[in-house]
């Protein structure tokens, strides 16, 4: 069984494994019961800004695109 705490614990500032920033803006139960945050990270490319928008579970873990670069590793 995992005990580690989860790395999400309120709506602030995270960065991803790739060094972005995650703005987290909303806490909410999921259809399942679980608890997930919505959030964002903005990305550059080829000089037009894009914001991608995210779910993540509180242990980082991003459902919303399954990419490990996604993940959420630390508060910012």
């Amino acid at each position: 069984m995992n005990t580690r705490p989860p790395i999400i614990t309120h709506i602030d500032l995270y960065l991803t494994a790739s060094g972005s920033v995650a703005f987290l803006r909303s806490r909410q139960e999921s259809t399942d019961g679980q608890i997930v945050f919505h959030g964002y990270v903005m990305k550059t490319v080829k000089g037009v800004t894009v914001k991608r928008d995210l779910i993540w579970l509180p242990s980082g873990h991003c459902i919303s695109s399954e990419q490990e670069a996604d993940r959420i590793v630390s508060r910012a």
